[in-house]
């Protein structure tokens, strides 16, 4: 059964804001998607916690970990004028380590044309710990379509 967090949204009130996840973690690409809906819509969580943008894994496996965000510009934005390379990461945090490591990296690179939908979908195999946390970052928090069914983080344990 995977477990699966939609639509990331922005609270004005959070416990921890992406500029304590960067000072946190130095070296951090991208700005962290801090906050995901875990409860209602499509969201589903079974076998994992979540917590401050994070899913937690509760049992030690192999997981297909998947990402998806929907980059979205709108005419007057700034970017209309140039190339801009819109990039998906997603992170490792392991209990045991202090710094989290860059698992997957995904990019679309926007460019002069009638579109303005980019989406960045990954995924990948890996042998996760009890207490690992998986995490989303982004080139650009403000393109971001929080729709639940164009962005979100997900996993399912394999074995």
């Amino acid at each position: 059964m995977a477990d699966t967090l939609r639509s990331p949204h922005y609270k004005k009130k959070t416990t921890r804001n992406s500029s304590d996840l960067e000072t946190s973690f130095p070296g951090l690409k991208g700005k962290p998607i801090i906050s995901w809906e875990e409860k209602v819509g499509l969201a589903h969580l079974r076998e994992m916690r979540y917590s401050q943008g994070s899913l937690r894994i509760k049992h030690r496996g192999l997981y297909y970990i998947y990402a998806q965000i929907l980059f979205r510009y709108h005419a007057d934005h700034p970017m209309v004028t140039r190339e801009y390379q819109l990039i998906q990461y997603v992170y490792r945090k392991m209990s045991k380590y202090p710094k989290p490591t860059l698992i997957l990296r995904g990019a679309s690179t926007w460019c002069s044309g009638n579109h303005n939908l980019y989406s960045v979908y990954q995924g990948g195999v890996f042998s996760l710990l009890n207490g690992d946390k998986i995490f989303v970052t982004v080139s650009n928090v403000s393109l971001v379509d929080v729709d639940e069914a164009s962005s979100y983080l997900g996993a399912f344990k394999m074995d």
